[in-house]
């Protein structure tokens, strides 16, 4: 078959398509989020995508975008010290339709390292049927700690803006891309992070369009993509954990834990993510 392949189905089917798609030759597929509805039908995708090759882009795009790519280029040079915490400002978002953007964004500063254990709590009551979560649960707070020791802290306040908390100092992505502040000592031994500056964005580009010109770069052999299909699915892997800590009143639940018949819909009233 060959050529590129576009997924902006609903959750239902999407991970089966992609796996059909990859079995017929499709060299290169742009899936939107959320990946999967539960690990089984996200397993069954990888494995396809990895067996015959096919280069993968993932829906959470804002690992594409300049604005996060420039803090996190920031917090690599060691300017502003060790990065130790990362928290997210994503509003009332539903697990399956806005933290896929949440949690991508953690790994992506975390460069993709595994997710240890998640622990939430959802804004309204929510009840579960044997392994069948229907519904699309609201945040209102989640907290992803990481094997390697960082950890990312998911709140329900609003603007999106992202922090990355280093030792020296603090760089924040703020209103969604709009503009990168930074945060440090005025001077040597002063307790607070005084000095700001805010930096702007060099490039313009959406993070859709970044994705796919980078999956047409894998495809020409010139750079893998960002992420790929087991990021994505370690990442869907956590929205899950966070969804049996919610259920379990914030109890911690461990990644390696989560059942792979546990299935969430995404469900809202009758639309679905």
């Amino acid at each position: 078959m060959g050529g590129t392949v576009t997924i902006a189905t609903r959750a239902e089917g999407r991970a089966q398509l992609i796996a059909d798609l990859a079995a017929t030759g499709v060299r290169g597929i742009h899936a939107e989020k959320p990946l999967c509805r539960n690990l089984s039908e996200g397993e069954a995708a990888a494995d396809a995508v990895e067996k015959h090759g096919v280069a993968f882009s993932y829906g959470a795009t804002r690992r594409y975008m300049a604005a996060y790519r420039e803090a996190k280029e920031l917090v690599v040079s060691g300017s502003l010290g060790t990065m130790q915490q990362m928290i997210f400002h994503f509003g009332a978002g539903a697990l399956q339709w806005t933290h896929p953007h949440s949690v991508d964004l953690a790994m992506f500063f975390a460069n993709d390292a595994e997710i240890e254990s998640a622990q939430a709590a959802f804004l309204h009551p929510e009840t579960v049927q044997g392994n069948l979560l229907d519904s699309d649960p609201i945040l209102a707070m989640g907290f992803l700690r990481f094997k390697e020791g960082l950890s990312a802290n998911i709140s329900m306040a609003p603007g999106c803006d992202t922090t990355i908390v280093c030792s020296e100092g603090l760089v924040s992505v703020l209103s969604d891309g709009a503009t990168i502040e930074v945060r440090k000592r005025a001077k040597q031994g002063d307790p607070y992070f005084g000095h700001i500056e805010q930096k702007g964005i060099s490039a313009k580009r959406s993070g859709l369009e970044t994705a796919l010109t980078e999956l047409l770069d894998a495809l020409n052999g010139r750079k893998p993509v960002s992420g790929g299909i087991r990021p994505a699915l370690m990442g869907q892997r956590a929205l899950f954990a966070l969804a049996l800590s919610g259920l379990r009143s914030g109890s911690a639940v461990k990644l390696s834990e989560v059942p792979s018949n546990f299935t969430v819909t995404g469900r809202q009233g009758s639309l679905f993510a």
